[in-house]
């Protein structure tokens, strides 16, 4: 199962770096990473981690998957990021990537506790049976 996500993930790097160095002709090549790159962590990976913690691997499949991270990854940052500069943070660069990391976090420590409860249930199904 880990074998054929290594590989879409190998070939979406690879997809990914193609398309950095095309853009590196008209732009100097560490703004063409940083443009692709900055892209995909601001709109694609808080939503797609968020929907690992709102539904779970068998209830949707890749297509649905990827649109509803786009769309929770364009919902939740801005958002996000509104909500801090109400409180007092400034909105700039080192700000932002810190708020969008600590967004990745919080919802990877919420899936961790939730595959915890998750496992101690089933086995405690397993050991009832």
């Amino acid at each position: 199962m880990y074998e054929s996500w290594l590989k879409y993930l190998l070939l979406a790097v690879l997809i990914l770096s193609v398309i950095s160095l095309i853009l590196c002709i008209w732009l100097p090549i560490w703004q063409s990473f940083r443009i692709i790159f900055g892209v995909i962590l601001v709109l694609f990976m808080p939503g797609f981690v968020w929907s690992w913690v709102f539904w779970k691997s068998k209830e949707l499949d890749i297509i649905e998957r990827f649109t509803l991270s786009l769309a929770l990854s364009i919902a939740i940052v801005p958002l996000f990021i509104f909500l801090l500069n109400k409180v007092g943070f400034k909105i700039n660069l080192i700000n932002s990537i810190v708020e969008i990391i600590s967004l990745l976090l919080t919802a990877i420590v919420v899936l961790a506790i939730q595959n915890k409860f998750l496992a101690k249930k089933i086995s405690s199904i397993k050991t009832n049976e």
